[in-house]
């Protein structure tokens, strides 16, 4: 079908028929009903009448409208045992409650499975099956990484000289990750205005720690990725990093990073774990230990028969140099990656982060095993009790069980019983048209109200407005090309008009 702007003929006194010499058309292949044109009196709006802008708007992201997360607000939502493998819910209110809703997830993933079953049916065989903790990681990584980027995992915590994020950077081996939910981050989560306050202790000094969060997305231009720009979380509080000084030079760590249009936050383990460690709860009896012999950061100890028996891999343990546990001994907090009972030894891996990186005096004089105990499974409590077994990110990386060590990540903001933990607003794009409807002092000073006149000649009723009638303006509606009605504004007040008198009205349609 054809709709025509401008046709042209002329007559043919021959052929006794008109002959096209100019038509200007349009074809046009929808329903009939939106090809009728404007409705009768209407005045069409020009394209430079119309002025398109779009505004952000945000709003506070937890539930009700509220922008902040306090501690004691803090609770875990009940899984399946299946669905706890991977991840926790984390609510707003008590589960029985009516208000209660889910208001993010926290979950964890190592590259190699540790913290999770690897072992399925095989009692001896490690990595026999891919664990939770390694599909969690894999999951992330194909999401959020270039696909040249993948294999090798996430590279957050290590840092170049300078500071910044560069090719030397190592793999980060496990990560605590926060998921944001979509119907409350609208658009994307709001960067600039966001903090998450995380607290525990230091497994070696017990004393507590604190430590807050932010973006540097004001100093730091995003990076592109393929699930959006990503920015750099760093410590300091609504988009100001501690000792920030408007350059790249004050980043000497990172945290983790921000996907802000998939409301994702992945923590690097070991940064969150070298400044809140944690761990397990050490037993009060030492162990003496006749041999100890340091080897590119691995120890290996060896005992008396048996000592060594109700010790298994994934255990953490502090180490003091000497045959006590004076003030001035050096303490290694490690992890025990073997055991053999046979020669009665045992192997660790390098020193817990946060611990000393050698033996004092730079030998391996480890004489004395102080508090052995085994590494805790990682557990909730909505009590102000002290979580021993999870105040802080460092991970149990057993790899013969579901270790909970997402937990540690819910944990470390229930330590703050009162304060405002986390403070997160949603950040939704709306689209503005502004249309300017201008009315000529021609235009609009009659009206189709049948009481405007009367007679059969349909004479204005009112004398008073012959030579000059008045209207009054009370609203504006605006069709499409169709003549259909679309949409309608009122006044605040009705708008006088006669022919002394011009008007522009803007309608403002935002969606």
């Amino acid at each position: 079908m054809k709709i025509y702007n401008e046709v042209v003929l002329q007559w043919d006194d021959k052929t006794q028929q008109f002959n096209t010499i100019y038509e200007d058309y349009e074809d046009y292949n929808g329903p009939v009903a939106l090809a009728q044109g404007l409705p009768p009196q209407a005045t069409a709006i020009s394209a430079q009448s119309t002025v398109s802008d779009t505004i952000k708007t945000t709003a506070g992201y937890f539930t009700g409208g509220d922008g902040t997360l306090s501690g004691v607000g803090i609770h875990t939502g009940s899984l399946s045992d299946s669905n706890e493998k991977y991840y926790f819910n984390v609510l707003q209110a008590p589960e029985a409650s009516s208000s209660a809703e889910v208001q993010f997830s926290a979950t964890y993933g190592h590259i190699a499975g540790s913290g999770s079953n690897q072992y399925g049916d095989s009692t001896d065989t490690p990595a026999n099956i891919i664990g939770e903790t390694q599909a969690i990681y894999r999951q992330f990584a194909s999401m959020l990484l270039q696909p040249s980027e993948i294999s090798g995992g996430f590279k957050i915590s290590a840092h170049s000289d300078a500071g910044i994020y560069g090719s030397s950077k190592a793999r980060d081996e496990y990560v605590y990750i926060l998921i944001a939910k979509r119907e409350k981050f609208k658009d994307r989560v709001n960067k600039k205005a966001w903090t998450i306050n995380f607290s525990g202790s230091n497994s070696v000094s017990g004393s507590g720690v604190s430590l807050s969060l932010t973006d540097d997305s004001d100093h730091v231009a995003a990076i592109s990725t393929p699930s959006g720009p990503r920015y750099n979380i760093v410590s300091g509080s609504q988009g100001s990093p501690t000792g920030s000084d408007g350059s790249v030079a004050y980043k000497d760590k990172t945290y983790g990073f921000i996907w802000p249009e998939r409301g994702l936050f992945v923590f690097s383990g070991a940064e969150l774990s070298a400044s809140i460690p944690g761990g397990p709860s050490f037993g009060t009896t030492p162990l003496s230990v006749t041999s100890s012999i340091l080897t590119d950061q691995t120890y290996v100890l060896t005992g008396s028969a048996n000592i060594f028996d109700n010790v298994n891999v994934g255990d953490i343990i502090r180490v003091v140099s000497g045959s006590s546990e004076d003030a001035e001994q050096v303490t290694h907090i490690t992890t025990v990656t073997e055991v053999d009972t046979t020669n009665n030894a045992i192997s660790m891996s390098e020193a817990w982060p946060g611990s000393s990186d050698q033996a004092a005096g730079g030998s391996s004089s480890i004489a004395h095993i102080g508090h052995l105990s085994t590494n805790s499974t990682a557990s909730f409590s909505t009590t102000n009790a002290h979580r021993h077994s999870s105040s802080g990110f460092a991970p149990n990386l057993d790899a013969t069980g579901n270790s909970f060590n997402a937990l540690r990540l819910v944990n470390c903001m229930r330590n703050f019983t009162v304060d405002n933990v986390v403070q997160l607003r949603s950040e939704e794009d709306a689209t503005q048209e502004n249309y300017f409807c201008r009315i000529s002092a021609v235009d609009y000073n009659f009206s189709s109200n049948p009481t405007f006149v009367s007679g059969s000649k349909n004479k204005i009723r009112q004398k008073t407005m012959w030579g000059n009638p008045s209207t009054f303006i009370t609203g504006v509606g605006l069709y499409n090309s169709a003549g259909q009605l679309l949409a309608i504004a009122s006044l605040s007040k009705p708008l006088k008009k006669n022919y002394a008198s011009e008007a522009t009205i803007k309608v403002k349609l935002t969606y």
